[in-house]
């Protein structure tokens, strides 16, 4: 296992640097899985609920990690929401749900814009404040997305020139489009997330590159066993993704947002045998 990592001077999460070995190049990840509740979506959250007003409780749209993020920042602040997500959320995510006790429906689709319109029909109605809804602008692109661009900013001050290129898993192309011209930035989609692609369609950045599951698998395996690292599947897929390119020289350096932590995906690990179609 390899522990060789230099850890970044965010004052946020740590931005490690992996080192190069025989078999993969090196590159930076950006630990958001080590935020409170598992993944970078405590940035949007925290800040989302905080600001908010009225008796109302709030709607959330989105997947299972952005939902127990809000589910633990409603708890905190000891105000009532209802959570959204799409047929099929894993079932770690359920059981993560339910012990902060909320109240949270999956819809009948597996899409997030279908989650996102049942989200939105309760507002409408009355029923509540949207705080959050996959696939939608967001609501709170600059609260969230400000905090991760200093951070990132702060870690490669002085070096205009020599920035690595930044690969971000679908669910963070609000901040593809938030680093502007000072990083290059690419969205990477995983086969996990085919049903909510078409949620993210819409937003301000299109995908450049799709990594198979089986492919994530492998770089989660790898990950796991050689450094340490438990990581979710967009992640692994944005890992994939960024040494692919980096074998090539189509970029010279990378770095990867982690979008959440690996221990909410061991029963999608299981739709995988271990076989030759998978390196492990």
């Amino acid at each position: 296992m390899s522990l060789l990592f230099d850890f970044g001077v965010g004052a946020g999460t740590p931005c490690i640097r992996r080192p190069a070995r025989a078999d993969r190049p090196a590159l930076s990840i950006k630990l958001e899985h080590l935020l409170p509740s598992g993944s970078v979506y405590d940035r949007i959250a925290g800040p989302l609920i905080e600001q908010a007003s009225g008796p109302e409780p709030f709607l959330v749209a989105g997947c299972g990690s952005a939902c127990l993020s809000f589910a633990a920042a409603s708890r905190r602040a000891g105000r009532p929401v209802e959570l959204f997500y799409p047929a099929g959320t894993l079932e770690e995510h359920r059981l993560l749900l339910k012990q902060h006790r909320v109240k949270a429906m999956e819809v009948s689709s597996p899409s997030l814009l279908d989650a996102t319109a049942h989200a939105e029909a309760l507002a409408a109605a009355g029923s509540g404040h949207l705080l959050h809804a996959a696939g939608r602008p967001r609501l709170a692109r600059l609260v969230w997305t400000a905090t991760l661009v200093a951070e990132l900013e702060a870690e490669h001050a002085g070096r205009p020139g020599r920035r690595p290129t930044v690969f971000l898993p679908s669910g963070l192309s609000d901040l593809a489009v938030a680093l502007g011209p000072g990083f290059s930035t690419r969205l990477v989609s995983s086969a996990i997330h085919g049903a909510q692609d078409g949620a993210f369609a819409a937003a301000e950045h299109t995908h450049d590159a799709i990594v198979t599951d089986a492919e994530a698998l492998a770089v989660r395996r790898r990950l796991a066993t050689q450094d340490g690292l438990l990581l979710g599947y967009a992640t692994c897929a944005a890992i994939h993704a960024a040494e692919q390119a980096l074998r090539t020289g189509e970029v010279p350096d990378a770095l990867v947002v982690a979008l959440d932590a690996g221990d909410r995906y061991f029963s999608y690990d299981g739709r995988f045998p271990v076989s030759s179609e998978v390196e492990t």
